[in-house]
Order: C-alpha cells, then sequence, then structure tokens
C-alpha cells in the first residue's frame, strides 16, 4: 500500500490527513521561498561579488525529532516502524554488501566479491534511510529535452529543450574534463568503492593520468588467441601485436589504474562541493548559474524544494539520504556536483541502478544498514515503484513540485 500526504491549508490540517493508494488532493504551492542554492553570484566586472540566496551553512534542525524512534503515521495506519512491512531482506548487517564487480556494459563480472562490509560505526546507528531516484524527482532534466514537462505543465517545449541542451552540455563538459567520462563509460560503477580494493593507496597529486596507458582493450578472445598463435596477422601494418602493459582490461594493472581515477572522481567531488566556480572557471560557472536561475522559475523551484526536504532529513539524528540513480554513476556525480547536492549526496551515498537495476541496488542498501533500519523510497518511475514493493519499502511517488512541498511538511511533522 502506498501513502501520501498533502499539503495542509486549514486549521484542521492535523486531523485532515489524506491516505490513499495513488491519489493525493495536492493543492498548489504558495511558497515564495528563495533560491537555496549553495552558490555565489558570479563576479562582476568589477570584481564584486553580488549576495545571492543560499542554504544556510547550517541545516535548521526541528524540534521534537524521532531520534531514531520507529513513531507510526498518524491517522493512517501505515506504521514506519522496523518490523511492520516484515523482513526486507535475510541479509546480516554485518555481512559483506553485493559487489558490483566491474560491470562493463554487456559482459558479466569476473571479480570477487568484497571481503568487507563498507557500513561504519555511524551508519550502525541510522533508523531510517530515504532512498531517493535523481531525475525528474530531485532535479529536472530529462523531461525538459524530451517535451514531457512542457507538456504536462503546459510550457514551450522549444524554450525548455533549448535550456535542457544547455544545461547537459555543461554536465558532459564536467565529467569528460574532471571525471574521466571518455574513459569510464564503458567501465561504469555502481558504487565509486566497488573498485577500492585494488587501489594501492599511492599519492595521486603528481600522479599523471594521461601517460599512465589506461585504455578499453579488451583480453583477446579465443578466436584472436588461435589467430595469434597460429601466425594470423591480427594487428595493424606497423602497430605493435601486444598492448601496452596497463591496457588490456581486468588485468591488476589495469584495474588498479581504475581504482586510482574513482579515487580521484572522489577527490573532486568532495572539494567543490562548495566551490564550483573554481572548477568550472567564471564563464561556465556563469553560465550554468544563468541556466539554473530560468530552470527555477520555470519549474516553481522544483530543485530547491527538493534540497529543503533533503536537508531536513539530514539534520535529524539517525536519518541519511541515499540517492539511486538510473544514471551512470560517473554522470550522476557530475549532475549532483552542479546543482549543489553533493552537501546532502556524500559519495558514500551515490549510487547507479544503470548497470543492476535499482531492486539489486535496494538490496545492497539493505545489507549495508540492516533489516532493523526503515526504509522509505522516494521517486517518479514504474521501475522505483516496483522495486519499493519489492523489498517492503514505503513508496512516495514524486509527479510535480507539489508532492516536494508535501513531503517537507509530513517531514517538518515529524510524520516521516
Amino acid at each position: 500500500m502506498l501513502g501520501y500526504w498533502a499539503p495542509y491549508s486549514n486549521k484542521e490540517y492535523l486531523n485532515r490527513i489524506y491516505y490513499t493508494h495513488r491519489y493525493s488532493p495536492y493543492q498548489k504551492s504558495s511558497s515564495t521561498s528563495t533560491h537555496p542554492y549553495a552558490f555565489s553570484k558570479p563576479n562582476t566586472p568589477n570584481g564584486s561579488t553580488s549576495s545571492f540566496s543560499s542554504y544556510p551553512t547550517t541545516p535548521t534542525v526541528y524540534p521534537g525529532s524521532l531520534n531514531g524512534s520507529t513513531s507510526s503515521f498518524d491517522g493512517t495506519g501505515m506504521s514506519l516502524g522496523a518490523g511492520h512491512y516484515g523482513s526486507s531482506s535475510s541479509i546480516s548487517p554485518t555481512e559483506s554488501p553485493i559487489s558490483a564487480g566491474f560491470l562493463h556494459k554487456g559482459k558479466s563480472s569476473r571479480r570477487k566479491k568484497r571481503s568487507q562490509p563498507i557500513s561504519s560505526s555511524s551508519e550502525q546507528h541510522v533508523t531510517r534511510v530515504f532512498v531517493w531516484d535523481l531525475d525528474e524527482t530531485t532535479i529536472i532534466l530529462m523531461s525538459l529535452l524530451n517535451g514531457a514537462y512542457a507538456g504536462k505543465f503546459s510550457h514551450d517545449s522549444s524554450s525548455l529543450q533549448e535550456i535542457g541542451l544547455s544545461m547537459k552540455e555543461i554536465i558532459y563538459t564536467l565529467v569528460d574534463t574532471h571525471f574521466f567520462n571518455r574513459e569510464l563509460e564503458e567501465c561504469d560503477q555502481v558504487h565509486f568503492e566497488d573498485v577500492s580494493v585494488e587501489d594501492n593507496g599511492i599519492d595521486l597529486s603528481s600522479y599523471d593520468f594521461s601517460t599512465d596507458g589506461f585504455s578499453f582493450t579488451d583480453i583477446p578472445n579465443q578466436s584472436q588467441r588461435k589467430n595469434s598463435n597460429s601466425g594470423a596477422q591480427t594487428a595493424a601494418p606497423g602497430s605493435s601485436s601486444a598492448p601496452p602493459p596497463g591496457s588490456v582490461r581486468n588485468t591488476q594493472d589495469w584495474c588498479k589504474k581504475l581504482a586510482y581515477r574513482y579515487r580521484r572522481i572522489q577527490e573532486i567531488y568532495s572539494k567543490y562541493g562548495c566551490d564550483l566556480e573554481t572548477l568550472l572557471g567564471q564563464e561556465q560557472y556563469t553560465s550554468w548559474y544563468k541556466l539554473l536561475c530560468k530552470l527555477e522559475g520555470i519549474t516553481d523551484q522544483w530543485v530547491s524544494q527538493a534540497r529543503k526536504c533533503l536537508m531536513l532529513i539530514q539534520s535529524t539524528p539517525g536519518y541519511a539520504n541515499i540517492l539511486v540513480s538510473s544514471s551512470p554513476l560517473i554522470l550522476t556525480l557530475g549532475k549532483c556536483l552542479l546543482f549543489g547536492l553533493s552537501q546532502v549526496f556524500h559519495i558514500q551515498n551515490v549510487y547507479s541502478s544503470e548497470n543492476t537495476g535499482k531492486s539489486l541496488v535496494f538490496e545492497r542498501l539493505v545489507s549495508r544498514f540492516g533489516t532493523k533500519c526503515t526504509y522509505v523510497s522516494i521517486g517518479d518511475s514504474i521501475e522505483d515503484e516496483e522495486a519499493s514493493k519489492k523489498h517492503n519499502f514505503p513508496f512516495w511517488r514524486v509527479t510535480s513540485q507539489n508532492d516536494l512541498v508535501a513531503l517537507e511538511r509530513a517531514l517538518q511533522l515529524q510524520h516521516l
């Protein structure tokens, strides 16, 4: 059963909680909140910087938090207490998480599972995990490109598509330049730590990624080895028949260099979340800033509203925000960085379900946080809903900005 909360507009809102299977009587938001991105306004020609409404550095802590309790939804009969929906998995919280291995598109993994769980002592105190989808739930992007948002909310399709294409260009520029996207797009991972077992921890400050020989060369298949053994000409004239060291995929040296790249991505993601202008440069940062302002104006501050909810969750003891995106991990991290979400989705809490599907990632989350924890799924797609149903996660559907307003209200009233 799916539960939804509607924004309340009268004195009886505490006693009028709507609970249906797939419908909520949401009302049009009258929110006039300011733009909350953690970005400063681009520098003016004289070098000064104009102030711009931003997220508070210290999130507002709402009184009366649950502090890890397992209270129920008042008036709905839908308890979020542990055990109400039954055990989501028989996996022990001390067992190793499901290893994503080296997931290449169209290829199965030959890597063994991680021998140690990624859970830490702080995760043992997590009592409630909010599992967020990215595109069309936390941010708006794909629906700008395919015209879905314009059709649904009666906007000009061409202008929205232009905004979407401009944003997409900057996103790909970022991930190609700083996140090795062109090298890693064929060996994307579910989680950045899935290759850390190969990392020997060397200092990367002076490491030259452009000359380390990392490439996409595959291990020769049986027919190629047979041709090579029989003396058949398989290489281009003038080229060496043997690939350079570290260039053959899935060898130990290749995996080590792959791990280096993901570690560098982690460093950039963590360092530039509040200093995007330094990473992008002033010109590109200014372009991105203007696009964000346009997008927030058109979408009634969709992303700002989502981030309010994320900040409420982050400020509540025992709560955790987890992102499970259907986009590749590299693109997901680039989007989070550009949309100002890196401070609420730390890199260890970002997953990609592109190669595995959401259900397997949800299973992995249960192995990480344990079965005593309560999980709430927030998304917009059928896949989100089906995966939530399979694992008995309460599901909060987001189809408009009003759904995020309702979610914020439910969080403020301690109903989640």
